[in-house]
């Protein structure tokens, strides 16, 4: 048999088995029917504490004639405070290192960033409870220098607020909300 074939009927075999399986029992006479629901997402709620796996980019950027090498590196951090969501799944928040230099050597920033660093921008407790620092990247240059986009998150979800850094060829940098954001997504009001 080809190899897809195998793949195929190992499929069926295993969906026919699974939703099989979920199909009560007819009872036969005289007796009493008994189903039993069980809710799966509660079984499957991690206990350990989760972390993004840790990832580096180092690059070669051209600007206004010269080379710069740079560097973000993204490490899950235990030494910062561990964030829950909802289910009560726990995660450790990231650290991101930003190294920029000129192919001379020469270091413009070399900064470790933290989900504190965005508190002044962010202004919210609630969503920084829970939130961590997901990832930064080089973006692109501007006439203005290197434009990075990082985001603070809640993990695992698609729910984040988008943070642009803009650093200067002298290492200054300069921290906004993205544009066309107008606010911090909302928070449950339930809890």
């Amino acid at each position: 048999m080809k190899k897809g074939n195998i793949y195929l009927i190992s499929t069926v075999c295993l969906c026919a088995l699974l939703f099989g399986c979920n199909q009560p029992k007819k009872a036969e006479k005289g007796e009493e029917q008994i189903t039993v629901e069980m809710n799966w997402a509660d079984e499957h709620i991690p206990t350990a504490i989760q972390a993004m796996q840790h990832s580096l980019k180092d690059e070669l950027i051209e600007y206004r004639g010269k080379t710069y090498q740079c560097v973000v590196e993204r490490t899950p951090d235990a030494n910062l405070d561990i964030v829950a969501d909802e289910r009560g799944v726990r995660y450790y928040d990231n650290t991101i290192r930003v190294k920029l230099s000129e192919k001379n050597g020469r270091v413009i920033l070399n900064k470790v960033y933290k989900k504190e660093d965005f508190r002044g921008i962010l202004n919210n407790e609630k969503f920084l409870s829970k939130a961590i620092l997901e990832g930064m990247v080089f973006y692109r240059t501007a006439p203005g220098g290197f434009l990075f986009s990082a985001s603070v998150a809640y993990p695992q979800t698609d729910i984040f607020v988008p943070i642009r850094l803009l650093v200067s060829p002298s290492g200054s940098v300069s921290i906004q909300l993205e544009e066309g954001l107008d606010e911090l997504p909302e928070e449950d009001t339930e809890k």
